[in-house]
């Protein structure tokens, strides 16, 4: 409370020592600085165009460009203002004490916000994801819809939009399952022991061919002799946004073509075996 008081009494301090200069500035010191603010505003211009046109060559993600000449504008105003007050005579640490007061209060206000702005820096350079990439973190899969400076928003297979602060996700485990372009599907099925493995396996191979399947696959192969059955493991390879969709279409077609073998697709059951006395 004491330090909140102090700065308080120091930049009322501050404006009077300002306004009480103003007051006393001469009408030749005015219009040198008016003509010193024209030239300064022109510069501003032209430096802010160069800036746009050194990241439009850059290798920086453009959502990124905004956020940098915003940055760039407040320096160069902020020089300007230095410039125009060193040209009317006025104290410029004066200003620069005042001006530091209000920047500590406002940065300590948006200190969130800032952690967030350098997260989503740090995504926009690194590139962990782009927008319309499948990914997951922190337990929660969906598309990225939208990078922002301080939120990335996810929209999940049931459309619910979630918004991850930038800083969390910089920080975070990101599996992106869209990067490499294709994503393997594991499936397992049950057949009994009776049945032939060659014809499951055949049987297994007739039901993977789809079109949502990518070539060279399937990979069928035994995985387990349970206690009531063999388990086959089916691996295919399918594009991201056809992952879920392939996973139904394998298991109506798997059903169709046991089906069509007489093969038992058996389910967890125990064999009681009677003896006679003798």
């Amino acid at each position: 409370m004491l330090c909140s008081l102090t700065a308080t009494a120091d930049g009322s301090a501050e404006l009077l020592s300002l306004k009480n200069a103003l007051e006393n500035i001469p009408l030749q010191k005015i219009l040198i600085a008016i003509v010193v603010l024209a030239a300064c505003l022109l510069a501003v211009h032209l430096l802010l165009k160069l800036t746009d046109r050194l990241l439009l060559h850059s290798k920086l993600d453009k959502s990124l460009h905004r956020f940098i000449h915003s940055i760039v504008r407040i320096l160069l105003y902020f020089l300007v203002i230095l410039l125009v007050c060193g040209t009317l005579g006025i104290d410029v640490t004066s200003l620069v004490a005042l001006l530091s007061v209000v920047s500590l209060a406002v940065s300590l206000a948006v200190q969130d916000l800032l952690t967030n702005v350098a997260g989503g820096a740090m995504l926009m350079n690194t590139k962990p994801f782009k927008q319309g990439d499948w990914v997951e973190a922190d337990g929660v899969q969906g598309t990225v819809d939208e990078i922002g400076m301080v939120y990335t928003r996810i929209v999940t297979a049931d459309h619910c939009r979630v918004n991850f602060p930038n800083s969390k996700l910089a920080s975070a485990v990101v599996r992106n399952y869209s990067a490499m372009g294709k994503r393997r599907l594991d499936t397992v099925f049950h057949a009994s022991y009776g049945s032939d493995p060659e014809l499951v396996k055949q049987a297994l191979a007739e039901a993977a061919d789809f079109p949502l399947v990518l070539p060279d696959t399937p990979i069928i192969r035994v995985r387990e002799y349970a206690d009531s059955d063999i388990a086959y493991q089916v691996s295919i390879w399918v594009t991201p946004e056809n992952y879920v969709e392939a996973g139904f279409c394998l298991n109506e077609r798997v059903w169709d073509s046991f089906r069509k073998r007489d093969i038992e697709m058996t389910y967890p059951h125990l064999n009681v075996h009677l003896e006679q006395a003798k």
